[in-house]
């Protein structure tokens, strides 16, 4: 789904830790307004991305 006017839009994002491709090539926007977090696999924020 295309937002009209993100407030924030990612293309292509990817993080290593070592040889480990924690995540490996999503695309996604957020609509103002709107709460988005990563979510690590035991429910935990993980490491905040650079942008």
């Amino acid at each position: 789904m295309l937002i009209d006017n993100p407030i924030i839009q990612i293309k292509n994002l990817k993080k290593k830790y070592g040889s480990i491709d924690a995540v490996s090539g999503i695309t996604f926007e957020v609509e103002s307004g709107k709460l988005f977090a990563f979510l690590g696999p035991n429910g935990a924020e993980n490491q905040p991305l650079s942008i």
